[in-house]
């Protein structure tokens, strides 16, 4: 995404997502704009990739912009792969805010 805002709300209720069950890699990326989410396990950016034969790169990449997050084990950026490739959560500028209990920037 470049620019914008995303606003969500509820549990699991993510702001970018990407994923995968295939051999490709998932990749979640922003650039400036705003990504602000409240609930449960709600993740501002999140990349994952579920195929235990992937070798392919699972990436949240933010380049400036806000992320805010609110909820229990909410995630400001995540990435995750079952398979070989690399998991990857990245930053470049901005700010990445996150409240609830185990909740996390990356």
């Amino acid at each position: 995404m470049t620019g914008g805002d995303v606003d969500t709300s509820g549990d699991g209720a993510h702001g970018l997502f990407a994923r995968t069950t295939g051999l490709g890699a998932a990749t979640a990326r922003l650039e400036g704009g705003d990504v602000e989410t409240e609930g449960k396990q709600a993740s501002g950016l999140r990349a994952f990739i579920r195929n235990a034969g992937s070798a392919a790169d699972a990436r949240a990449h933010m380049t400036d912009g806000d992320v805010d997050t609110s909820g229990d084990d909410a995630q400001g950026l995540y990435a995750s792969t079952t398979g070989d490739g690399a998991a990857l959560a990245e930053m470049q500028g901005g700010t990445i805010t996150t409240r609830g209990d185990t909740a996390c920037v990356a």
